[in-house]
């Protein structure tokens, strides 16, 4: 399912499918040859997210923690399709 603007919420921005428990919390991860650098993590996680200007790639800053609901809506929102979830015991 789309998700339309202002719809970046935990609750409405649920994606269909998507796994609710607010309470787990799970690593993003960036594909930097995916990236194009449209800025949608940065806006929605600026505590997560950088994106850098000269070379307009997003990265993770920090830990690179959501809760899972968080992190499906950056995943979906993302405009190359370049953040995944990184599952436990899942590699980068």
């Amino acid at each position: 399912r789309e998700l339309g603007p202002g719809a970046d919420g935990p609750a409405s921005g649920a994606v269909a499918g998507a796994h609710m428990s607010a309470g787990e919390r799970v690593r993003v991860a960036v594909d930097d040859e995916r990236c194009i650098g449209g800025g949608q993590c940065e806006m929605l996680e600026p505590s997560v997210f950088l994106v850098d200007d000269e070379e307009a790639v997003s990265s993770v800053i920090g830990d690179g923690v959501l809760p899972r609901p968080r992190a499906e809506v950056v995943v979906h929102r993302c405009p190359g399709a370049a953040i995944s979830i990184v599952e436990p015991g899942g590699r980068l």
